[in-house]
């Protein structure tokens, strides 16, 4: 499913293009490089404002937002390749050490 395209009008579209350009701009005032630097928490909130989304990037899911039931992760890269793809901090327990008793 391609939540972009059939979950979302033109409308929300156009404001979620618009704000992120806003914001985007906004970096301009405390960063020299011309590249716009998006920080996550806004992107996240921006997206479940403009796109009517429930925002889960506080809890402890892999998601980061849901709109009916679909999971969507939002992320955003800044040219390393040490990115971040998911959290699961209620899971480290599980995972430290090489631990698969799970």
């Amino acid at each position: 499913m391609n939540f972009y395209k059939e979950m979302t009008t033109d409308e929300q579209k156009n404001y979620y293009c618009k704000m992120l350009e806003m914001i985007g701009s906004l970096s301009n005032l405390f960063s020299e490089s011309p590249k716009p630097y998006l920080v996550s928490r806004v992107t996240e909130n921006l997206f479940c404002r403009c796109l009517d989304a429930e925002n889960l990037s506080r809890s402890d899911v892999t998601a980061d937002a849901k709109k009916n039931s679909v999971g969507i992760g939002i992320k955003t890269w800044v040219g390393s390749n040490l990115q971040k793809i998911a959290e699961f901090n209620s899971l480290k327990k599980t995972y430290e050490y090489g631990r698969s008793d799970f």
